[in-house]
C-alpha cells in the first residue's frame, strides 16, 4: 500500500482525495465551542499552542509532532497506520519551523464561522471522525444540523485523519456526496 493514497487511486479519485482535503481544512475552520465550558477548552487549545509553539522556536520541534502526530489518528489505530504516522511525522519534521509556528498561530487566531454554515446556500458536507482526539464527537454533532441542506458522514473507527483511517468509506462518501448534488 503507497503511503500516499492519492498515488493509488488514480487521477479522478486523487482530485476526489485533494476536495476532501480542502473539505476537512474548511471544516475545521467552522469547529468552534459554544458554552462557557468550551470557551474554556478554547482558551486551554491557545494556551497550548503557544506552548507547542514556543518548543518549535527552541528547537524542540520533534517533541511537538511525536506528541501530536500519532494524536491525529485514533488511539486504537496506531498500530495498524504505524507507516503512515512516521510517514506524516517525517513531513513534519522537513517543514521549516516558521511554517509551523505560522500555523500554529494561524489556529490559535481563527475567527467562529459557524454563521458561514448556518447560511449556507450551498450543500455541506461534515465528515466526523468518531474517535478523534482533537475534536470531541459530541462538538461534532452540534453542527450537523446548522445548514439546510447538510450530508454527515461517520467514520466509526477514525479519529482526526479519517482519510486515511477509512480511505473507502470517506471516498465514497465524498463521490456519493458530489454526485447527490450534481445530478
Amino acid at each position: 500500500m503507497s503511503l500516499i493514497p492519492a498515488f493509488e487511486i488514480g487521477v479522478w479519485n486523487a482530485w476526489i482525495f485533494t476536495v476532501f482535503i480542502f473539505l476537512c481544512v474548511l471544516l475545521s475552520q467552522f469547529i468552534k465551542g459554544v458554552g462557557e465550558k468550551i470557551a474554556h477548552d478554547e482558551e486551554e487549545k491557545k494556551l497550548n499552542r503557544d506552548r507547542e509553539a514556543l518548543l518549535v522556536k527552541e528547537g524542540k520541534k520533534s517533541q511537538f509532532i511525536n506528541l501530536n502526530i500519532p494524536n491525529a489518528f485514533a488511539s486504537d489505530n496506531h498500530e495498524a497506520f504505524r507507516e503512515q504516522i512516521e510517514w506524516a511525522k517525517d513531513i513534519a519534521l522537513g517543514t521549516p519551523d516558521k511554517g509551523i509556528s505560522s500555523a500554529l498561530a494561524g489556529m490559535k487566531a481563527r475567527p467562529d464561522r459557524r454563521d458561514v454554515i448556518k447560511n449556507s446556500i450551498v450543500p455541506v458536507m461534515i465528515i466526523a471522525g468518531k474517535k478523534d482526539n482533537y475534536i470531541p464527537f459530541s462538538v461534532y454533532e452540534e453542527h450537523f444540523n446548522l445548514a439546510s441542506q447538510t450530508d454527515v458522514l461517520i467514520l466509526e473507527n477514525s479519529g482526526h485523519m479519517g482519510f486515511i483511517e477509512e480511505r473507502e468509506k470517506s471516498l465514497d462518501g465524498i463521490l456519493k456526496f458530489l454526485d447527490k448534488i450534481y445530478q
